[in-house]
């Protein structure tokens, strides 16, 4: 009985070399693929010719994308020129009355000559801040031509500079607080004064917070902190401490005098407090 069942089953059986060696051929190359891709099923085969041949249409589509996105650029091209042009715009209708403004605040403090120039430079390329950029040229000297700030203004005169912008800033609520570091920096004497009541009115809309070695600016304000450092625990340490209205009076003192605090440096503090 087994020798017919296996006689009926060969009989059955066709082989086919040719179909054997396409067969073999086939999974050698699939098994290669999977050892080159580094996957382990057929499945994940698959799905990564899918990937390529997606990549491989999107390839052939290049020309036609190329296209579309030289149409978008253009179009934005065309939109960033136009807000460029609206930005500068704004600029030059403000600047004949920024010029004005900053010379008034400067002939405040003490530059009465002072001549203010704010010119507007095209660049070649478009920036964060549009296609121009804006230049301050300044002259504190009748007969001088304005030239760039950076190039010839002193310190003190860099510092009220700076003050009348900073000034015209608050004017327009566009900061709560200010800190200004040392902006009295080269100034002394009646301009000192005069720098005070400049930020003295800054602080009436706003908080301002000012860091000075001047009497006459520090008498100005509302409220006084001395700023200090000591040495402890082999290391040295800064501190703030609020003032009271007698301690006012000895650092103003202090500010106004050599080594040794005298009588007269606290009367002179003392009026500089009253008259603030």
């Amino acid at each position: 009985d087994i020798c017919d069942s296996l006689s009926g089953l060969e009989e059955n059986i066709s082989f086919d070399p040719a179909r054997h060696e396409e067969i073999s051929h086939r999974l050698d190359m699939i098994y290669g693929l999977l050892q080159k891709h580094k996957v382990k099923e057929i499945i994940e085969l698959i799905s990564l010719k899918e990937d390529l041949h997606a990549k491989l249409s999107s390839i052939e589509n290049i020309d036609a994308d190329i296209e579309r996105l030289k149409e978008e650029v253009s179009i934005l091209n065309i939109k960033l020129e136009k807000l460029s042009v609206d930005l500068r715009k704004k600029r030059q209708s403000v600047i004949p009355g920024l010029e004005k403004e900053i010379a008034l605040i400067l002939m405040k403090l003490g530059m009465e000559k002072v001549v203010v120039k704010v010119e507007m430079i095209d660049l070649e390329e478009y920036t964060d801040w549009g296609r121009d950029t804006v230049e301050f040229l300044f002259s504190a000297n009748p007969g001088s031509p304005p030239a760039a700030v950076s190039k010839i203004a002193s310190g003190g005169e860099l510092s009220r500079l700076m003050l009348a912008l900073k000034s015209l800033i608050t004017k327009k609520n566009l900061l709560p607080t200010v800190i200004l570091d040392e902006i009295d920096m080269g100034v002394s004497g009646e301009i000192a004064g005069k720098v005070g009541n400049l930020l003295k009115s800054m602080a009436d809309s706003m908080q301002l917070i000012a860091i000075t070695h001047l009497p006459q600016i520090a008498g100005k304000a509302q409220e006084h902190f001395k700023v200090y450092k000591k040495y402890a625990d082999d290391r040295t340490v800064s501190g703030v401490v609020r003032l009271s209205d007698d301690e006012r009076i000895e650092e103003i003192a202090a500010m106004l005098s050599n080594e040794t605090v005298s009588q007269a440096a606290k009367q002179t503090a003392k009026e500089l407090l009253q008259n603030s």
